[in-house]
This record gives structure tokens, C-alpha cells and sequence, in this order.
């Protein structure tokens, strides 16, 4: 454990916020006669959405089998409501694994709740009024908007998502830095992407809650399809500041064709090599008995927080977040110019060690990319791209998988290695051109790696913070750059 680790990284005045802002959402709710309840975060089935990964769990009572924590309450609450529940609520920590950035936590607080009778307009009220009764105390008054989905698409990526064809949803993807994932992923994934990187960033002001409708139905999870087009989905989600704080239906309640979904996420998890993940049969029995006329919404309660206070990083509205970078902050500004000197040469000592006496490139590059991770603290992606013609190609990296092809010229990348320098963006947003290969990178360093007075690749550093990178961080990353073109030699040859 290092120095600090044990202190909160929120701040008193944000914890009592949060807890006066936990006591508004239970007064709006009693104001209703909305039930609370309590629900089990351990569960027998995980969830098959392909963009939702659930957390194992292992019991020795129960040895053989795997267990999940719950990435919802929704599927529990609505076998409530199917057994006659009333108007219920739930207020508690879910779980999804590989979040993690200045808006994710692999836990976090959910408010969810669902109302029996209420049409999508009725549930899309509710929620508004539920979060301008969270935030106006301390925003004051909020306007509210409700806009459709495929108009707000329109506008803004210039393609219509219902009925643009799947070359056009590509093209659109790669225009706004999709990379080759505009090539590799599906169409719906192209679509969220476009999304993240450019319909969400135009959506509400600081003082505008926006609420979008109808979503194509190839998105409509457990949503009900619209009778009146069943192209769109009776689903919705709420804006603040380009940010999202809801997602509700108007439910599905149809068991077979709840199943078929089920199976098409299991098609879709199989073709991206995911974990397999078998349907909630108790949920399908819920459904088959009979689940009465509802809507429902979750609510992201920390970005609740978050938007009350102006406090733009997760892990600062969360007492003792589980992958905590406030610790390693408070850490580094307690280090004197004179230990991060010593932490560089450490570094320097250790890369130079691993890499003595290989003489294979891969391997050299692999080992690298490795241990250059592990000494660096605060970031999510580290990689190289090697040059290949006009282009750089993905070569050994540490994170999320990337973008594989890259011009020169396009990009952080692109435009280091075309300059033949190292670049340092404080907040890659800013940059004109900037490729999101991964939505939750803030900040970037890339060093061109020159071997022979000839471009090799370069070597790419992420991090989910804004401003990550100080010019000691430059200096070593640097530094271990040259360390690599020293082991591959003047001769070496693309991987």
C-alpha cells in the first residue's frame, strides 16, 4: 500500500451532497407512493447485451458454477412486478466489468424504477422531473426538451440511422474517427460510436435536460417495439451537457420474442468472441406468467452527483472507488523533482534489463509495451504502430483493442510521425482530426521512433485524464522510446 491509499477520495462536502441528494430522490419517490425495494446483487445469470460485461463471482457453497453480480436490478424487480408488485423503486450498487474512465467504475449507484400504465411520454415526464427535482437545488432551473433520436442523427452525423444503409452508416463512422473499426464492427456498432463521438456532444446545454426517443429497433434491449412503427423502439435516454443520466422503456412483455433477443446477443457475443452468456430463464418464466403494461428507467446516481457538484471525474463523487486514480495522484504530488527523477531511472533500469540480449523485434516490442505499462501510472492504452507504406499498422499494445490502421498525417499518430516529433495533447478532443479509437482517452503522447534517419513506428500513451502528462512523463516516455530503437538496431525491419 502506498502513502494515502487509505484516505477517501471524494471530499467531505461531496459525500454530504451525495447523501442529501439520496434523501431527495427517496422524497420524490414517497411523494408518489413508489415502494422501495431490495433486490439481491448476486445472481445465477449474467447478461447477454454484447455491450455489457458482468462480474464472476465463485461461491464455495456452490463450487462448479459461476455467479454474477447484478449490471442491473431490472430483471429481479420485474419478476416483482410480475407477481403484483405495485409502483416499486430500488436504489443500489451494480456491477460492470472493463468500465473504467473519468465517467465508468466497475461499481456504481443506479436509481431504477418503474411505473405500471405509463406510455413513453408519461415515462419521459417522470424522469425529467425526477432529475430537475436532484439538480435545480443546485443548477437552478434546468429547461427540458424532448427530441426524436433519428432527427437529432440527422442533424447532426448528416445520415438518417433508420433507414441509411449499412455503407453510408460506415462511411459516416470513419468521417468521425472510427478508424478501422468503421470497417470491422457492425452497424449498430458504427452507430453507437457515432453516438459517443458526435450526436451525445451536441445534445443539451448545461442547463438543458434532453431527453431522446424512439431508437432504432435494432437497439431496443428489452424495450417494446413502437405499433405505430416498428422500425423505432419505445426506449429513450436523458441528457445533460452532451452527457447521459437515463435509459428507460416502455417493457417488452412478450417472452418469445424477449428470447429471440436474448439468443441474437448470444449470436452477437459468439461473433465477437465474448463470453457466452445463457438467457435469464426466470425472467423468460416473469414474462411468459404475465408482466402487466410498465415503463421504466434507470438513472446513473453518480453522474447525478457529479453534474450537482461540477466534478468531472467518477472517482471523486465515490468515497472508496474500486479502481481508485485519486490515490495514485495524491501519491505523485507528495513525490519531491528529486524521488520522480529516481522513479525514471528505476524505469529506465528495468526496460533496459528486460530487453538485454533479445534479438528478436517481436518479442522486443512485446516485452516493452509490457513493462512500459506497468511503470506508468494514469493511463488506459500504450502501444506501437508500426509504418508500413503511407501508413501506420497496429503493432504490440496494452488496452482496449484499436483502431488498426492509421495515415500518416491523420491523428495524433498520424500527424507525430509525419512531423517526425513527439506530441503532447493535453485534451485530445481539441485536436483537430483526433481518431476516438477508445471514447474514454483524454490525453495523448506520441513519440515517433526513428531508426537509421528513417521513420520506424511510434510509440502511443493514453490516459483517461485531461492534462495527464507532465514533461517529466514526456522525458520518459522519450527516454524508453529510445531505449527500444537502441534494441532493435539500425537494421530493423517492420514486424
Amino acid at each position: 500500500m502506498r502513502a494515502g491509499d487509505w484516505r477517501p477520495t471524494a471530499a467531505w462536502p461531496v459525500l454530504a451532497r451525495r447523501a442529501a441528494l439520496l434523501a431527495l430522490a427517496r422524497d420524490w419517490f414517497a411523494e408518489r407512493n413508489v415502494t422501495e425495494v431490495d433486490t439481491p446483487a448476486l445472481t445465477a445469470y449474467g447478461i447477454t447485451d454484447v455491450n455489457i460485461e458482468s462480474v464472476r463471482a465463485h461461491l464455495g457453497a456452490a463450487p462448479g458454477r459461476d455467479w454474477y453480480l447484478h449490471t442491473s436490478p431490472e430483471y429481479p424487480m420485474k419478476r416483482l412486478l410480475a407477481a403484483g408488485a405495485p409502483d416499486i423503486y430500488q436504489i443500489c450498487h451494480v456491477f460492470r466489468d472493463g468500465e473504467n474512465g473519468r465517467r465508468h467504475q466497475p461499481e456504481f449507484m443506479m436509481v431504477e424504477w418503474y411505473r405500471h400504465g405509463f406510455d413513453l411520454d408519461a415515462m419521459v415526464t417522470d424522469t425529467l422531473s425526477f432529475l430537475r427535482t436532484l439538480l435545480e437545488p443546485s443548477l437552478g432551473g434546468l429547461d427540458t426538451r424532448t427530441r426524436r433520436y433519428v432527427d437529432t442523427f440527422r442533424e447532426t452525423t448528416g445520415i438518417d440511422p433508420i433507414s441509411a444503409g449499412e455503407a453510408a452508416v460506415r462511411e459516416a463512422a470513419a468521417e468521425a474517427g472510427a478508424g478501422d473499426y468503421a470497417r470491422t464492427g457492425d452497424r449498430d456498432g458504427c452507430l453507437d460510436f457515432l453516438m459517443a463521438a458526435r450526436v451525445a456532444n451536441a445534445v443539451g446545454g448545461e442547463r438543458e435536460l434532453v431527453a431522446l426517443t424512439h431508437y432504432p429497433a435494432s437497439q431496443a434491449v428489452l424495450a417494446a417495439l413502437d405499433p405505430d412503427d416498428p422500425r423505432v423502439a419505445l426506449r429513450f435516454e436523458v441528457f445533460l451537457d452532451g452527457h447521459e443520466l437515463a435509459n428507460g422503456f416502455v417493457e417488452l412483455r412478450d417472452a418469445a420474442e424477449q428470447r429471440a433477443r436474448f439468443e441474437a446477443d448470444r449470436a452477437a457475443r459468439r461473433r465477437r468472441r465474448a463470453p457466452d452468456m445463457r438467457a435469464d430463464e426466470r425472467l423468460l418464466a416473469a414474462l411468459e406468467h404475465g408482466l402487466p403494461p410498465t415503463a421504466g428507467v434507470a438513472v446513473g446516481f453518480d453522474r447525478v452527483v457529479m453534474a450537482a457538484t461540477g466534478i468531472d471525474d467518477i472517482g471523486r463523487v465515490q468515497c472508496f472507488p474500486v479502481l481508485s486514480e485519486e490515490h495514485e495522484e495524491l501519491t505523485e504530488r507528495m513525490q519531491s523533482d528529486t524521488d520522480r527523477t529516481r522513479d525514471v531511472e528505476g524505469t529506465m533500469a528495468a526496460i533496459r534489463a528486460l530487453l538485454a540480449g533479445e534479438t528478436d523485434a517481436l518479442a522486443i516490442c512485446a516485452n516493452f509495451v509490457a513493462a512500459l505499462y506497468q511503470h506508468l501510472p494514469r493511463i488506459n492504452w500504450l502501444g506501437l504502430y508500426v509504418l508500413r507504406g503511407d501508413e501506420l499498422v497496429l503493432g504490440p499494445f496494452q488496452g482496449k483493442p484499436a483502431c488498426v490502421r492509421i495515415r500518416l498525417g491523420q491523428g495524433v499518430c498520424g500527424t507525430a510521425a509525419q512531423r517526425r516529433q513527439t506530441l503532447c495533447v493535453p485534451d485530445v478532443h481539441a485536436f483537430e482530426g483526433h481518431i476516438a479509437c477508445d471514447p474514454d482517452s483524454r490525453s495523448e503522447v506520441v513519440v515517433p521512433l526513428i531508426i537509421a534517419d528513417r521513420v520506424w513506428g511510434v510509440l502511443d500513451v493514453d490516459s483517461p485524464h485531461t492534462g495527464r502528462f507532465e514533461t517529466v512523463d514526456v522525458e520518459l516516455i522519450e527516454r524508453a522510446a529510445s531505449l527500444l530503437t537502441e534494441s532493435l538496431g539500425e537494421t530493423a525491419a517492420p514486424l
